[in-house]
């Protein structure tokens, strides 16, 4: 039997200077049962925390985060990071043999219940040292072996990897979609200074829809307008027509509504005649429904990952193709907010009492409402109207029933909109789908190949 100590180097000296800004990632930022970091932050480095550089594993040292998973395998940092200071840091002594395979022991159960075992401190406030982790004994495999190990498993977190990248780039696009025809009107504000330069209606529309398609840049800013809408046509296909219409059909101009700059002759009213705020359903108390803990709120993206069941007590209830948002400090101000689409046909799931839930009605669907609970103006409206004490402000529904939002009054552009953006939201649930499939297999490889330790055979990999 080996010790962890013989293969690792626990919180290994790593210089920077203090007052120099470097790369940050706090405890929220560590996932859970998962590889990849993927909120990095830049901060001024004061002297304290754990310093970390790619290829090292870290692990949460305090309770709960230790006991939930949180977890990490360093990459894409720029020289040397540092965190929180609840991180221990396992740096491989031989990194072209060990880099993850260590990842992968430290997610291994019989590791994580030693881990688990050695907590010492206050109920609440526990840690465990780096210097019991290392007393970890373990019958390792030879140098190739373990490799093997690392490299077999990583091929499972790579694609996870691929598809949540894919799934950010996609999102973006949906908030950035909709931000250009709900929020800045991009599109509007085009035409009107295009006309303003004396281009008609149908040249001016030419002009915004060729910025929409991303034809415009300083290459080709000076070409004819017949040109563009040539190479605008090539693009759009079929689809060409209805657009043009659709970019026809929008103002020229702008008004000063509630204190924003909106199109003009656009509907413009408050939230809650598009959105219902906490609908009324029914669970019967003890009834075992789907439930979703604050914790399981996704602070970017739509979905939500882990839903378990629990018998119903209290709580936000929630059906498919509702929006839920958290109404307390920081969730609110982190972005905790999601679309719901985890549960079966009618099914009615349950949540914290934290949560808003928000159900499209009228002339918007439940994807628009989505958006917009995304969107920086809707989050910074609801930060600034919090009430209560410090460190327990919330949100009221009935203050974000009163946000103004602004519409065109022909649906068409709402029609297409929808017919946009709910291909792209299939997308990012289908690769969710398949990172869970992945991510199961993974978690059944994983005791299958640790436990037989030294005696597994290479060429069962």
């Amino acid at each position: 039997m080996n010790k962890l100590l013989d293969i690792v180097n626990f919180n290994p000296i790593r210089k920077v200077n203090k007052g120099e800004i470097v790369q940050f990632v706090d405890m929220s930022s560590l996932p859970e049962d998962a590889r990849d970091i993927l909120n990095v932050q830049n901060k001024k480095y004061t002297g304290g925390g754990a310093r970390f550089k790619n290829g090292d594993t870290l692990v949460a040292r305090i309770t709960p985060c230790l006991e939930n998973g949180k977890g990490a395998k360093v990459d894409g940092i720029e020289g040397v990071a540092f965190g929180s200071t609840e991180f221990i840091v396992l740096e491989p002594k031989n990194k072209s043999v060990d880099e993850d395979f260590i990842y992968y022991l430290t997610r291994w159960k019989k590791f994580k219940n030693f881990a688990e075992s050695r907590l010492q401190g206050t109920s609440g406030r526990q840690r465990v040292s780096w210097q019991a982790l290392s007393d970890f004994e373990y019958s390792f495999p030879d140098d190739d072996t373990r490799k093997s190990i690392g490299q077999y498993l990583k091929n499972y977190d790579d694609q996870i990897y691929i598809n949540t990248q894919e799934n950010i780039n996609l999102e973006l696009v949906a908030n950035k979609l909709f931000s250009y025809f709900f929020v800045t009107f991009d599109a509007v504000i085009i035409k009107k200074e295009s006309i303003k330069s004396g281009l008609t209606n149908e040249e001016a529309s030419i002009v915004a829809l060729a910025d929409f398609v991303g034809l415009v840049d300083e290459e080709n800013s000076s070409k004819k307008i017949d040109t563009t809408k040539e190479e605008i046509q090539r693009k759009l296909g079929d689809k060409f027509e209805k657009w043009f219409k659709i970019f026809s059909i929008l103002p020229s101009d702008t008004e000063k509504v509630a204190g924003s700059i909106v199109p003009k002759n656009w509907k413009s009213c408050n939230a809650s005649e598009l959105i219902e705020f906490n609908p009324k359903l029914s669970i019967k108390k003890g009834t075992p429904s789907k439930y979703v803990d604050m914790r399981s709120l996704p602070t970017f993206g739509h979905r939500i990952e882990n839903v378990i069941e629990r018998e119903y007590t209290s709580g936000v209830r929630f059906q498919n193709n509702d929006v839920l948002i958290a109404r307390i400090t920081p969730c609110l101000e982190n972005g905790k907010t999601a679309f719901v689409d985890c549960l079966e046909g009618d099914e009615i799931g349950w949540g914290s009492t934290e949560f808003i839930n928000m159900r499209a009605k009228n002339s918007v669907d439940s994807l628009w409402v989505y958006l917009l609970s995304r969107s920086p103006k809707f989050v910074a409206y609801a930060v600034a109207n919090m009430t209560g004490t410090s460190g327990r402000q919330r949100v009221p529904s009935e203050v974000l029933a009163q946000f103004t939002v602004s519409l065109p009054q022909d649906s068409l552009l709402l029609e297409v909109f929808s017919d946009l953006v709910t291909p792209i939201f299939e997308k990012i649930k289908n690769n969710s789908l398949e990172n869970s499939t992945l991510a199961k297999i993974r978690d059944l490889l994983i005791p299958s190949l640790f436990e037989k330790g030294s005696t597994i055979n290479k060429a069962e990999l």
